[in-house]
């Protein structure tokens, strides 16, 4: 039950932004069996799925809402139906409108200068495919099912985003598994170029700093 309260916060939790300014954007994928403990997904994937598209600052210091009076709208997404709904699941409810209007109210209007409606969902489609976690992580023996030590999570996600620091977010059990939950992808403002992300100094009381593990699991599908 404790597991399950710190994901649900997680899920929720909304970083925060300064006016619609930010230094880079930051691309959030889950795992979906990490997501959904310890109950069973509503659906599950056959690989990561975007959690969201973070427009994030260096500074530390923002505030909760962004200067924006557009609402989320499904004519935002209908142009990139089916590919949203693979991509972009809502794997604990079912609920993908809910979920991406949801972004949108906490996220994409923090980069609506510079991506407009459509544009923000599908950038975040377009980060996505372009790093295959699922296949980095394969290709160094990393599979569903398997525990394996953190830095070789680390090194097969860099290898596909030009050797840049990754942002792993993991959860931990009563038991102290160490599970990973996602991935973040840090990139220029423009969502071009990969950058470092920054290390987490206090994450998140729901995030366990992968880099303090030893080892981290990828839970089966």
């Amino acid at each position: 039950m404790k597991l399950f309260i710190f994901i649900i916060f997680f899920y929720l939790q909304v970083p925060n932004y300064e006016g619609n300014a930010y230094d880079f954007l930051k691309l959030v994928e889950q795992w979906p069996p990490a997501a959904c403990l310890p109950n069973k997904c509503f659906r599950i994937t056959n690989g990561f799925g975007v959690h969201g598209l973070w427009p994030s600052n260096t500074s530390g210091i923002h505030s909760r809402t962004c200067d924006s009076s557009t609402k989320f709208t499904t004519s935002m997404v209908q142009p990139l139906f089916p590919r949203i709904n693979n991509s972009w699941p809502e794997v604990i409810n079912g609920k993908e409108e809910w979920f991406w209007g949801h972004e949108w109210e906490a996220h994409g209007k923090c980069s609506e200068a510079k991506f407009p409606g459509s544009d923000y969902f599908k950038l975040a489609l377009d980060i996505k495919d372009r790093a295959n976690l699922l296949q980095a992580l394969n290709s160094k023996n990393i599979k569903p099912g398997s525990s394996e030590p953190v830095k070789d999570f680390e090194d097969a996600i860099k290898s596909v985003i030009n050797g840049k620091r990754p942002e792993l977010r993991c959860l931990k059990d009563r038991k102290g598994v160490v599970y990973l939950h996602e991935v973040g992808l840090c990139l220029d403002p423009d969502g071009v170029q990969y950058i470092d992300c920054p290390l987490i100094s206090q994450p998140p009381p729901s995030v366990t700093n992968c880099l303090l593990n030893p080892k981290l699991m990828l839970l089966p599908l």
